[in-house]
């Protein structure tokens, strides 16, 4: 497979995945890997809607990801989208909460604390799709949940799939300029995609942000206009 920086389209993703299928990688969720494996972890920090457009994409190719929610964003609504979530599940895909400590501490206020929290949120997730969510991504992560396990779901800055393995991540669109991987592809690795960031038209993070945030005001606006 190729080793070079990518536009952010989805065509781009997409012979990506074929690179490690042709490389006869196997993709995971967070569970025991194989020896030449991939885990691909999705936050949906900004769109549903690209989220379901990549899901399908990787359908298509019979690849397993997992995808993981904001139940505290106010960049979009999970209840208006559980039609969306039931399609990503229905498509093979796990469900995940994407949970953000910032929405709730300033600090670290204890694994008991921590894990009562992330357990609710998985459950209200659980409820809307019918179904077992029992993986939490931490957005924008602090350092007190890195190579951290919890008890009652799986963390994925836990050891055995960060720091035991490598790990990548597409935050802010840096593939564009830089290579995922720095040397060769290694045997076993961590992938964080943003959905929200890929686009037919390749367009930058800065444009797809301003035009999320002028949607979610313009919500505010027509529902401020009731009053």
């Amino acid at each position: 497979m190729r080793n070079e920086p990518m536009p952010s389209t989805p065509e781009a993703y997409r012979a990506f995945l074929d690179g490690f299928l042709d490389e006869g990688y196997t993709f995971h969720g967070f569970e025991p890997l194989s020896e030449r494996a991939v885990v691909v972890r999705h936050d949906i920090d900004l769109s549903p809607t690209a989220a379901l457009a990549m899901a399908e994409i990787e359908a298509d190719l019979g690849i397993e990801t997992t995808y993981c929610f904001m139940l505290t964003t106010p960049a979009y609504s999970l209840r208006n989208n559980v039609d969306l979530l039931d399609e990503i599940l229905a498509l093979g895909h796990d469900i995940a909460v994407h949970f953000d400590t910032h929405h709730y501490w300033d600090d670290d206020p204890g694994t008991g604390v921590v894990e009562s929290a992330v357990r609710i949120e998985c459950e209200t997730l659980g409820r809307l799709t019918n179904a077992t969510v029992d993986t939490v991504s931490f957005h924008m992560p602090p350092e007190w949940v890195l190579g951290r396990q919890y008890g009652g779901f799986e963390n994925t800055y836990q050891p055995r799939f960060f720091g035991d393995i490598d790990y990548i991540s597409d935050s802010r669109q840096k593939w564009r300029d830089q290579s995922p991987f720095d040397g060769p592809i290694p045997e076993q690795v961590q992938i964080l995609v943003h959905p929200g960031l890929w686009t037919p038209e390749n367009r930058d993070m800065d444009a797809i942000v301003r035009e999320i945030r002028d949607e979610r005001l313009e919500e505010i606006d027509r529902y401020a206009a009731a009053y």
